[in-house]
């Protein structure tokens, strides 16, 4: 997924999101924001009434425009109504472990 969003770069900017793929970071060639601490915060990218789901996707729109970002990668975590996600956002790529959405 890293790589794919390596060669978006050029469409979607060199700034990405991810959640649940820390090892990962260094395989993009851009910045990367997300982790347990600081100012990307995994949990302020779930939903705290709905555990191991995401916000809404117009929550993550904004949270993703704090970042100037407009890729996402997430692990595969419980449930998420990916449905309405797909309003808002591509999905660039899905393997076993997430996927890689882009902002429409």
């Amino acid at each position: 997924m890293f790589q794919q969003a390596n060669q978006l770069i050029p469409v979607f900017g060199p700034r990405l999101v991810q959640m649940g793929f820390e090892k990962n970071i260094y395989f993009f060639n851009g910045t990367t924001i997300g982790d347990c601490f600081g100012i990307g915060r995994y949990c302020n990218m779930l939903d705290p009434q709905a555990p191991h789901q995401l916000i809404k996707p117009q929550e993550m729109l904004r949270y993703l425009d704090q970042f100037d970002s407009r890729m996402l990668i997430v692990r595969n975590y419980g449930s998420r109504d990916l449905m309405a996600y797909t309003l808002y956002f591509d999905i660039q790529k899905e393997t076993k472990d997430g996927l890689l959405l882009t902002i429409k």
